[in-house]
């Protein structure tokens, strides 16, 4: 029988499997979807994926390539948090002990990793990085803070993405989830939405994986279509965006979302204000996913019109969840002859149900009858003066959670205009600002996020606590901690202190929410380039030498994890960090292992094996 603690040993000691910066062999980087060290122990549906991309880091090493080959821990987040919470310890113990079980069975199989590289999301000088890159989008204005609806779950005290909910409750747990309105940080992915779709073309992936991001970006070319109120002229006009401008004349009515820009000044004089209202708080308690429901719910706002900008006609406007204020403008024009959803809100409301195109002639619709529909929309956009627009499906990504397991953002809050242009004479802090100062008011008071520089993120590392577990409010663990909240911050040197000592401290405040398990998952294999590298997250010229990876390979993630990493890249590329702008050439899905029921075995479904 084999001795095979013999061989790991030996492989080991000999560093048979070890990767260096600046050979001169040609690199090849080889990099799996890293696993959650969450539950008690790998599953079989690992090894899957593992050793396949072993067996070819083998084959490319023995072609005399310079193999880069790591493997590292996805470890903040709700499934190591979640585990922490079931054994009554800190995620930290957990983490340690779950990593020396994976790692020990990762190397009983042999797998040839470069263990020199292994990186921990949640350690200290990892997440350092991980804000740095944070500021980076900070400075860049690609973040905002503002109170917005979200997915919330009181069960696990956090906003869920609607990637993270299965029929209106969470992946992870089964629990209910509401909308809320939440004062939440949000990163602007939708500047990058149509470099995210075009750049699809550069990449040997899975056509089913490029079409699901084709899909969920949801690129969209048409026209902003402006109904005025006729009615009451005080009351806002309200923009739709279509991308068949032609049904224009089909139109029968307006449908607002429950939480729209327009709703609250369009119903306040309206006849059934109250039941509208009642609508609208019930509309609160779903989830942003709750559009997929068939059948169709709202009322009529009595008494309130607006006119069909092309002819003329007045048409009623009605309050429905089916419209998403987070979708366009949170108003669309009722089509219901050539729209499924709105013929379903067209019978609910009894309202005309007309087809204006017919075997690609225009019909019914006065003076553009018999028209072919392509002259009919040339006819239509020069009588209303219309350009063509393209608009994304994809929403500015959510990037708060309310939850103790990750990374701190690395900002202070201070009071007022006065002190937060203090900071702007500090060069230091002053590099890190954006153009337009991110903003959150309260109580009449005005709030000012200043970044907290690279040499002072010690100062916003997690706290040592013994108690950590959600508190069931939208605030979170931390901001029950006033030692955590309540800080100076040197308006010279940016240091941030609780203790202050001279004239140019200022009261601050910490932020109190964490950035979701995403951020450290959005940039690591950039860190196993230069994963001993103090100073900054990866040097240029690793990230010169190794990039972009050969072969990364993983059996999840279509769209989040995938978009959100090749989102991080084209910004540190923008901001001269590197210099590609995708990270994965070539994307393999190996698949999963079923169970015999035919769900994939999985430690969050507690079938594994």
């Amino acid at each position: 029988m084999i001795n095979r603690e013999k061989w790991i040993e030996r492989w080991e000691k000999e560093k048979v499997y070890e990767s260096k910066n600046n050979s001169s062999k040609k690199p090849c980087f080889v990099c799996d979807m890293f696993p959650y060290p969450s539950g008690n122990s790998m599953h079989v549906g690992h090894p899957r994926g593992f050793v396949a991309t072993d067996i070819y880091s083998r084959y490319k090493r023995m072609s005399g390539y310079n193999v880069l080959h790591p493997m590292g821990w996805d470890t903040f987040g709700l499934p190591a948090e979640e585990t922490a919470i079931e054994n009554k310890e800190h995620p930290d113990k957990t983490i340690e002990r779950n990593i020396k079980k994976f790692k020990g069975q990762l190397k009983s199989m042999g797998l040839g990793y470069d263990w020199d590289r292994e990186v921990v999301t949640s350690d200290k000088d990892y997440y350092k990085h991980t804000q740095r890159l944070f500021l980076e989008f900070f400075r860049r204005g690609l973040t905002e803070n503002k109170m917005a609806n979200a997915n919330w779950c009181p069960e696990l005290g956090t906003v869920l993405s609607n990637e993270d909910i299965v029929n209106g409750k969470s992946e992870r747990g089964g629990y209910d989830v509401f909308l809320k309105p939440i004062r939440q940080w949000t990163l602007k992915i939708t500047k990058y939405a149509g470099r995210l779709l075009k750049d699809l073309d550069k990449l040997d992936w899975p056509e089913k994986i490029k079409n699901a991001q084709e899909k969920w970006i949801g690129e969209s070319v048409g026209h902003t279509v402006v109904f005025e109120c006729s009615s009451d002229k005080t009351l806002p006009s309200v923009s739709t965006f279509t991308t068949r401008v032609e049904t224009l004349p089909g139109v029968t009515f307006l449908s607002i979302a429950p939480d729209s820009q327009y709703t609250e000044k369009i119903i306040e004089n309206s006849k059934n204000k109250k039941e509208i209202e009642d609508y609208i708080f019930e509309c609160s308690k779903k989830t942003n996913d709750h559009t997929k429901e068939k059948e169709k719910s709202g009322h009529v706002v009595e008494g309130v019109s607006y006119t069909n900008p092309l002819n003329k006609k007045e048409v009623p406007v009605v309050v429905s969840d089916y419209v998403l204020s987070s979708y366009g403008t949170g108003a669309v024009m009722g089509v219901p002859g050539h729209d499924e959803r709105d013929r379903g809100a067209a019978e609910l409301f009894s309202f005309p149900i007309l087809q204006v195109t017919s075997k690609g002639y225009m019909s019914y619709t006065g003076e553009f009858d018999g028209l072919p529909v392509q002259e009919g929309i040339k006819k239509i956009t020069e009588k209303l003066k219309m350009e063509d627009e393209t608009q994304y499906k994809i929403r500015d990504w959510v990037f708060s959670r309310q939850r103790f397991w990750g990374e701190p953002f690395p900002v202070v809050w201070v009071e007022g205009e006065e002190n937060y242009k203090k900071f702007e004479k500090n060069k230091e802090t002053k590099q890190w600002m954006p153009e337009t100062p991110v903003t959150y008011s309260d109580d009449d008071v005005t709030m000012y996020a200043v970044p907290v520089s690279p040499k002072f993120l010690s100062a916003v590392e997690l706290p040592d606590v013994d108690s950590y577990e959600n508190t069931n409010t939208i605030e979170g663990p931390l901001a029950g901690m006033p030692e955590w909240v309540n800080t100076f911050i040197n308006t010279k040197t940016g240091e941030v202190s609780n203790d202050k000592e001279g004239d140019d401290w200022v009261s601050a405040k910490r932020d109190t929410n964490t950035m979701p398990q995403w951020a450290g998952s959005s940039w690591y294999w950039l860190r196993y380039m230069d994963p001993q590298n103090k100073e900054e997250p990866f040097s240029k010229s690793a990230s010169k030498y190794w990039g972009p990876v050969n072969l990364y390979s993983g059996a999840d993630h279509a769209v989040a994890h995938l978009i959100y990493a090749r989102f991080w890249q084209k910004v540190m590329c923008d901001a001269g960090m590197i210099d590609f702008d995708e990270p994965f050439l070539r994307l393999e899905f190996l698949g999963h292992v079923l169970t015999s029921d035919g769900q994939k075995i999985s430690k969050r479904k507690g079938n594994s094996v």
